[in-house]
Parts: C-alpha cells; sequence; structure tokens
C-alpha cells in the first residue's frame, strides 16, 4: 500500500515541477516579445504621430487621416462615411 501511496507523489512532484518549469520559460519568453501595451502607448513615428481609425482601430499617419463631421479620425473615406451614417 505505501508503494502505491509513494508513486502517486513522485508522479504529483513531477508534474509540479514540470509546470515550474513550463512557467519559468513562458516568464522568460514572454519578457523578449514586444509589449503589446508599450505599442499601444506610443504612437509616434519618425513620418509623425498616429491616430486610430474611429470605426476599425486602424492606426494610420495623423495627417494622412481623413476626418468625420466631428473631427475624429478615420483611415479612409469609406469608413468616415459609414461612422458618420451611423450617427
Amino acid at each position: 500500500l505505501q508503494h502505491t501511496s509513494s508513486m502517486g507523489i513522485s508522479r504529483l512532484l513531477l508534474l509540479l515541477a514540470l509546470a515550474a518549469v513550463g512557467y519559468l520559460a513562458w516568464m522568460r519568453m514572454r519578457d523578449r516579445l514586444p509589449s503589446r501595451r508599450r505599442d499601444r502607448v506610443n504612437h509616434e513615428t519618425a513620418g509623425g504621430r498616429m491616430v486610430r481609425c474611429t470605426r476599425c482601430g486602424l492606426f494610420v499617419p495623423e495627417d494622412e487621416a481623413v476626418r468625420g463631421t466631428r473631427g475624429e479620425p478615420y483611415c479612409s473615406a469609406e469608413h468616415r462615411d459609414a461612422g458618420d451614417s451611423e450617427r
């Protein structure tokens, strides 16, 4: 009976060790990937400030954005027209 119990504990410890190694590997890989949050906050580029399309969320250079009736930015005239018609 004790032999079966110690095998169960050994397997549990092995599973916990594998989970810990996997978690540490994931944390290490995550730190090496570019941060989405950092990308979302910094909208400055060499070409100038980036703005998000009100309809689809695409970032476009501010000077290329198509403006709606209230000044909101859009990536294209089609999205501006679709956005303005929903109001």
